[in-house]
């Protein structure tokens, strides 16, 4: 689509079709995915969307850097310039929204769901849903 007309036409359509039109009040309109999509330029905003997708693949810096055909420092400077972020804290968002989506979606243990998300250990995992969403994953799973 964005060959076709334009990255700010494809980023309209991927907002429309990977979004609720209304979030909650309390959540940001996009999600960080898309918005630093949105910003990216072509090779990394490519990997952005791939990091998305498999949160539990080997995300470390090194790795991503590879992907990108880049040097681990000149990856992580261009990935902070470009999504305004760090590799790190991108990672563990993905990492975190994937596991929300699982407490919402399954029945899952939190070591399945940990594992299943990237996270080396479910003390990491609970630590940093903790960090996004203010509440347990037992908490959150309850509210869903």
């Amino acid at each position: 689509v964005e060959d076709d007309v334009g990255r700010d036409v494809a980023m309209d359509i991927a907002r429309t079709l990977a979004l609720p039109l209304l979030r909650a009040g309390d959540q940001t309109q996009l999600s960080d995915t898309l918005q630093a999509q949105s910003v990216a330029r072509h090779r990394l905003r490519d990997l952005i969307a791939w990091i998305g997708l498999h949160p539990g693949k080997d995300l470390s810096v090194g790795a991503l850097a590879e992907r990108a055909h880049m040097s681990e420092r000149q990856f992580a400077r261009a990935f902070a310039a470009e999504a305004g972020t760090t590799p790190a804290r991108f990672v563990e968002q993905a990492r975190v929204k994937a596991a929300a989506r699982l407490l919402r979606q399954t029945q899952w243990t939190q070591e399945k769901i940990a594992s299943s998300s990237g996270f080396r250990s479910v003390d990491a995992f609970q630590r940093a849903f903790h960090r996004a969403h203010g509440v347990t994953p037992r908490t959150y799973r309850e509210r869903a």
